[in-house]
């Protein structure tokens, strides 16, 4: 498993619109009767291509890295990125096998704990605390070496 295919899949605007409504009939009982409907439209479709935005952003920084680390790799600071990746991806391989799954859907393909609970047919709850625990233990593991 290798962690640097980072990817945001390029959506188009009809995606957006398709989620939106989607997001609508979802949350179609929090709907408050008192503003209109295409004002509420508008805020979960800026919502949604916010998110998108921000999750783009950050793998777009976490990919400029590595194409700059690729560029110069006579940099010992370069050098230990990879080393540093390597070692990360075995420590990731010690994870139990959902947890494993779980962090790198998170971390590194930048899915919300909802997102991933949908897919693995898991409480956010449960989402959160393998987060949790896969997070304390990388940091045990790199602590002691």
């Amino acid at each position: 498993m290798d962690l640097r295919r980072n990817s945001i899949p390029l959506l188009q605007p009809d995606d957006f619109v398709q989620q939106t409504f989607l997001r609508l009939w979802d949350k179609k009982d929090q709907l408050r009767e008192d503003i209109l409907l295409d004002k509420q439209l508008l805020v979960i479709c800026r919502n949604l291509i916010l998110n998108h935005l921000r999750r783009e952003k950050k793998v777009l920084t976490h990919q400029s890295y590595h194409i700059n680390s690729y560029e110069s790799p006579e940099e010992p600071v370069e050098m230990a990125s990879t080393e540093e990746w390597d070692k990360l991806n075995k420590v990731i391989k010690k994870m139990p096998n959902k947890r494993r799954e779980i962090f790198v859907l998170h971390k590194m393909e930048n899915l919300t704990y909802e997102e991933i609970a949908g897919y693995l047919c898991l409480s956010k709850k449960t989402i959160a605390n393998h987060i949790y625990l896969a997070s304390n233990f990388l940091k045990e593991q790199f602590r002691n070496s």
